[in-house]
This record gives structure tokens, sequence and C-alpha cells, in this order.
């Protein structure tokens, strides 16, 4: 995995002082502190911009620099939406509030979209509405609780992986079946993680589950998913 991500403290600081890590600044948004806001801004721009960019991306969108910026501080303030609710060591919080801020992304489109066709004339395809893309993990566990086949699954996955290596596994396995040609550093973008290291966790995982399934039958199904195969 990469470098520890930090905050810039203000001019003057030193030692610890120096460097705040997101732990830090996610503890300050969970306490109420407003103003840690503009911390994950200054600190996690390149972060909170590609996590726009990624979403307006797969909307076939290109956003303005005025855009881009408004989408940023929206998608500071879905992650300090669910900062009592992020966990140190997880997924990074823009992942983490990945569908809160694909809501926000779509709801500048529709806006964007209205001003272009106001009386709404000779309109087939309607802009994508708020809430209705939830995250890939989220619906794959929305899915176990009907599902037994996707219980099962989500049940092995939970034994030989984190909740965040759950997420990336997922999430890696969603890419490669989208076609996308580079999934590592897809999903190496949503994580910050580099690619090898995320080729690397999702063999290690798959191979866990090709153990799993060869030696326990509850899960001997298994064995025939592309994602263990």
């Amino acid at each position: 995995m990469g470098e520890r991500a930090v905050v810039p403290a203000a001019p003057g600081a030193t030692g610890r002082e120096a460097r705040v890590s997101i732990e830090a600044v996610m503890a300050r948004l969970a306490g109420g502190d407003g103003a840690a806001i503009q911390s994950l801004i200054e600190g996690f721009r390149p972060e909170l911009v590609r996590s726009v960019r990624t979403i307006a991306s797969s909307r076939n969108l290109r956003l303005s620099a005025e855009q881009l910026d408004a989408l940023v501080v929206d998608a500071a303030l879905a992650i300090s939406d669910v900062a009592p609710a992020w966990k140190p060591g997880g997924a990074p919080p823009w992942f983490y509030a990945k569908g809160r801020i694909a809501n926000a992304v779509d709801r500048e489109i529709g806006q964007w979209a209205n001003e272009l066709d106001d009386e709404r004339t000779d309109v087939e395809e309607k802009p994508a509405v708020a809430g209705t893309e939830p995250d890939t993990y989220e619906t794959l566990l929305g899915l176990a609780s009907v599902n037994h086949d996707a219980a099962r699954f989500i049940d092995a996955l939970a034994s030989v992986a984190s909740v965040r290596d759950q997420m990336l596994f997922v999430e890696h396995g969603v890419q490669v079946s989208l076609g996308d040609p580079s999934p590592a550093v897809t999903v190496g973008q949503q994580f910050g993680m580099n690619p090898a290291a995320v080729r690397q966790q999702t063999r290690r995982i798959r191979l866990r589950l090709k153990d799993l399934a060869d030696s326990d039958p509850r899960y001997r199904e298994l064995a025939a998913l592309d994602l263990v195969a």
C-alpha cells in the first residue's frame, strides 16, 4: 500500500503537529468540527478530485473547473456525513462515501440538464436520479439478505478478508466483468493503492477462497465462480 495520507498542518507546526492523518481529520469531522471539512479539502484534494472525476466519467460527463470545484466541496460534505460511521483501517473515506458522492454528482447533472432543457420537450432520457446507484459492496450485502448463494459468498469472503479487502475484491471483480482493461488501476485509485498491491491482494483473497471451497463442503460451489476459479 502507499504511504499514510497526511494533511499539511498550519505554518510553524513541528513534530507530530506537522503531519495530521486522515484518521485525525475524520475524528474531527465525527466530533462535529466543521473546520475539519476545509482540512479535508486542502489535504486530500487530489483524492476528492479523482473520486468525483471517476464518477463523472462513468456518466460520460466532462466537468469544467468550476463544476469540479463545487463537487469537491460536495464530496467533502458527503464524507463529513459518514464520518461517525467510518472506521480507521477500512476503505478510504472518499470510497466509503462513494454512494453519497455519486448522488451529489447526479444532482448536479440534473441541474445542468435543467439549464439546457428547461421545458423538457422531446426528451426521451432523463438525468440520473440521486440514490439509484448504491455501492457495489452494499448492493451485494443487500442481495445476501434475500439470496442464499450471495449470503454464502459473503460469509466465505468475510472469513478470509477484512471488510476493506472484501470491498476491494468485489469492486475489482466488477471492473473485470465490465471489461475494464486496467481494473487494478481503477480500484487502486479508489482505495489509494498502487495497482501492483491491488493485484497482489485480490490474488491472495482468490486463493484463500479457492482453498476454502476445496476444504469446506459448505463452500464447495464457490469454486465454480469466475471470481474464485
